[in-house]
């Protein structure tokens, strides 16, 4: 993700603004750019859906697959434009998901953004900025 500056990052359950854990401008949550991709610590909230996050990965029901809203800066296309490459991106939310798009490679210890992971999370992110707009 490159320079992460002094963006307020949030840690959310499935994408949902209301269902706020974490936050990097609290202090809640710290993230690194590693060679491997995007790694957060995160001191999840005592509120009820930050308890039951946290049962819920206790249990195993969740299994930290983890989901990430971000904005691309800069992206590559091949020629026949069916295949995307994210050069520069900046991240706007975390999210701990029930079901991430690519499962096993999206877990919430470390992981790597390949393209269409980048494009599976800008549209799962639209998705829920029209969700909220028409909650409003």
């Amino acid at each position: 993700f490159g320079e992460l500056g002094g963006a307020d990052i949030k840690l959310l359950f499935n994408h949902d603004g209301g269902a706020l854990l974490a936050r990097t401008r609290s202090g809640t949550m710290q993230l690194t750019d590693t060679a491997a991709g995007l790694r957060f610590t995160a001191d999840i909230a005592d509120t009820s859906i930050g308890r039951d996050v946290r049962e819920l990965i206790a249990r195993g029901d969740l299994s930290g697959e983890m989901s990430f809203g971000f904005y691309v800066d800069r992206d590559e296309w091949n020629p026949r434009r069916t295949e995307r490459t994210v050069t520069a991106a900046r991240p706007g939310e975390l999210s701990v998901v029930v079901d991430a798009a690519y499962g096993d490679k999206t877990n919430s210890s470390l992981r790597r953004v390949s393209a269409a992971f980048t494009e599976a999370a800008r549209l799962r992110l639209e998705i829920h900025k029209h969700r909220m707009t028409d909650h409003v």
